[in-house]
């Protein structure tokens, strides 16, 4: 799939430091969605600053090229060479955008088809005319090129870029937009070219068009947004969203007796977490490092008044049937969560602490996470996790404030008393590690326990988790019930030991 790597200390990602990882598969079977798949057709999304004390927004870049606004430095514009046309061509799009600056591709004189998201694949979305990405999202698409004689001689086809310098229902901001090329055999690029200063042609959208993935941020256009089942028919136009795409492949266990069962006496773990967005924290809990790694921290450590962990601590018990010969024991796992809140954050909110979801490491079983955007005229935020995916399992947006009660409310408000929220008779829902939280609204992720370590979940605009907008999910624990498994190996580093600077 479509990876990227970067760094996030401080501002250096902004300045560059991150770059794409593409991980082929190892099968043997024929591609049939696409004919062409060259490394060189990746297409990295950023924007550029002034200096990096001074966040005005100057320009966009596609692969590190672009112009600055109105100034008369310039670079060249990324190219990119169709050799043989005719041909399916996959073009993996990476967002790797800093702060709160969306940006939404379309290619002049072609459609395309989204194939991938966050390196996992979904039933193809045929026709698109323009694509939203967020930061730290990944998106694959597939552009069924031009047959020799049909495209243009001389110049060649822009790919368009476009963007706010603060995206907001109310207030979008300055617009900015940039260029790369579309080239076919017999095309030339014209050197003197500069992307118009004002974005004419690139802000408007058409009449008809079949735009994935944007900015949930709209109650009136998610509304009227293309569901699934309405998007496969290509005649339809308008607006199609994450919630209404669908995986190619089911998780195994997602939908086992002890996976995707809603009625917990059979599912299991009682364990659905909520978290609400505001103030730009979860549950009013800002990520401040101890300077232990988590994963060297053990009980004696959290026991110290040193410790400043802060958030669920889910401890499981196993229940053997005794009745079954030892061969056909099977192990039922029940989670009891418990709030951990240090003295430092008792009636102080936002409090800066170790923000840790502690879950226990079980393979075939799953926790529910639910993200809460309270506000409708809010950030949607990019909520990226570490460590694998997380299955949408619902999302929706409201055209009035939100908060926990209301959405836990609405989630156990059936016979199961949880998951009620769920899409109705979802069979294949499609797996995110990035996903854009609609403003006066949730999205609901299930995510698997079945990767041990600590990760990291944060908001992917660099401000908000510079501000602390992050917190770690802990699947295991040092030295914990290693019976079932739950620790961690740490080779020779010191228990308990801080991290040092030589």
């Amino acid at each position: 799939g479509t990876y990227w790597y970067h760094s996030h200390v401080g501002d250096q990602r902004t300045n560059g430091a991150y770059g794409a990882l593409i991980i082929r598969p190892n099968n043997t079977k024929p591609e049939t969605r696409f004919d062409e798949d060259d490394p060189n057709n990746t297409i990295i999304l950023q924007e550029w600053y002034e200096s990096d004390t001074n966040k005005t927004l100057r320009s966009l870049l596609i692969n590190g090229n672009g112009h600055a606004d109105k100034q008369t430095f310039e670079t060249n514009y990324t190219v990119y060479n169709i050799t043989k046309p005719g041909k399916k061509y996959l073009f993996r799009v990476i967002g790797a955008i800093s702060e709160n600056v969306p940006l939404r591709l379309s290619i002049e004189g072609h459609n395309f088809t989204a194939i991938g998201s966050d390196s996992q694949g979904i039933r193809p979305v045929e026709d698109l005319t323009h694509l939203w990405i967020a930061g730290g999202e990944r998106f694959d698409i597939v552009v069924h090129t031009k047959t020799e004689g049909s495209y243009n001689t001389d110049t060649p086809y822009k790919i368009k870029v476009f963007g706010y310098s603060e995206i907001s229902k109310e207030n979008p901001q300055k617009t900015f937009c940039t260029t790369a090329w579309l080239k076919y055999p017999g095309q030339t690029v014209d050197p003197n070219f500069v992307t118009p200063a004002d974005c004419t042609g690139f802000d408007d959208l058409p009449s008809f068009h079949r735009t994935l993935n944007p900015v949930p941020n709209n109650y009136t256009e998610w509304e009227s947004r293309l569901k699934f089942g309405d998007w496969n028919n290509t005649n339809n136009g308008g607006n199609i969203y994450i919630a209404d795409l669908r995986g190619l492949q089911l998780k195994p266990t997602i939908k086992s007796s002890h996976g995707f069962a809603k009625n917990d006496s059979i599912g299991g773990l009682n364990n659905t977490n909520y978290y609400e967005l505001k103030g730009r924290s979860f549950n009013g809990l800002k990520l401040k490092f101890s300077g232990v790694p988590i994963l060297l921290q053990n009980e004696t450590y959290l026991n110290n008044h040193k410790s400043e962990r802060c958030g669920q601590d889910c401890n499981f018990t196993v229940h053997e049937d005794p009745t079954l010969p030892i061969a056909l024991r099977h192990q039922y796992l029940q989670t009891n969560c418990t709030n951990r809140l240090p003295t430092i954050c008792i009636d102080k909110k936002p409090c800066h602490c170790e923000h840790v979801m502690k879950q226990p490491y079980a393979p075939g079983y799953w926790a529910d996470i639910l993200l809460i955007n309270n506000h409708e005229n809010d950030t949607a935020h990019p909520i990226h996790i570490h460590g694998g995916w997380s299955w949408v399992m619902a999302m929706d947006q409201f055209p009035f404030p939100i908060n926990r009660t209301f959405i836990q409310g609405l989630n156990e408000a059936c016979p199961d008393k949880d998951h009620c929220l769920w899409t109705k008779n979802i069979r294949l829902p499609p797996a995110k590690d990035t996903i854009q939280v609609p403003t006066g609204g949730y999205v609901l992720l299930r995510t698997p326990l079945d990767n041990a370590g600590a990760w990291l979940m944060h908001c992917h605009i660099n401000r908000h988790l510079k501000e602390g907008m992050a917190m770690v999910m802990q699947i295991g624990g040092f030295e914990h019930k290693k019976r079932y498994s739950q620790e961690w190996c740490t080779g020779h580093l010191e228990i308990n030991g801080e991290c040092k600077q030589n």
